[in-house]
């Protein structure tokens, strides 16, 4: 769910159209029904940032159960 989220904003979106930008931070207010709307306030730059922060932590328990699943089949192979 937090993936689809994340993904809305970079641009899986009805519009297919990203309103958020890695580079810095921004974010759009939203979607209107033909574009986005470009003002960006911080409600919605502050609804992005735990949108990112997420997918960070989710980055990193991917990488956590990856590493444990990699020492657990080095342990089976010797």
């Amino acid at each position: 769910m937090a993936e689809r989220a994340y993904r809305w904003y970079l641009g899986d979106n009805d519009l297919g159209m990203p309103i958020a930008s890695l580079g810095d931070g921004g974010c759009f207010d939203g979607l209107m029904s033909d574009r986005a709307n470009l003002n960006q306030g911080a409600e919605s730059v502050l609804a992005f940032q735990p949108a990112c922060a997420a997918m960070a932590r989710l980055a990193e328990f991917v990488g956590r159960q990856s590493g444990n699943q990699q020492r657990q089949g080095d342990a089976v192979a010797t």
